[in-house]
């Protein structure tokens, strides 16, 4: 468990305990995991967007530019990665300022 001391002297390196203590998670080491598990599913939601069969799409390639309404999966997932995006700016504010 963190304790609030802790995490209040995160700024104070004498506050801090020595570099081989491995009982204590900071809270900013939390937060790392948390955001780089968010960015790797957004990596995968915007991956399956990709429309068509090949790689191409996925890579900038020309493809069918004809416009089309999102429907079922498409839109939810569309939808999914507007919020994981959301929640990765978040995550990002909440790193820097502690």
């Amino acid at each position: 468990m963190i304790s609030a001391k802790r995490i209040r002297a995160r700024g104070d390196p004498a506050a801090r305990s020595s570099p081989t203590d491995r009982s204590s998670v900071d809270l900013s080491d939390i937060l790392n995991v948390f955001q780089i598990l968010v960015a790797l599913t957004v990596i995968g939601a915007v991956v399956l967007q990709a429309k068509g069969a090949g790689l191409g799409n996925i890579f900038g390639g020309a493809g069918g530019d004809s416009y089309r309404t999102r429907r079922g999966i498409e839109r939810t997932l569309f939808r999914g990665t507007i919020v994981l995006m959301l929640v990765f700016v978040g995550l990002s504010i909440a790193a820097v300022r502690i």
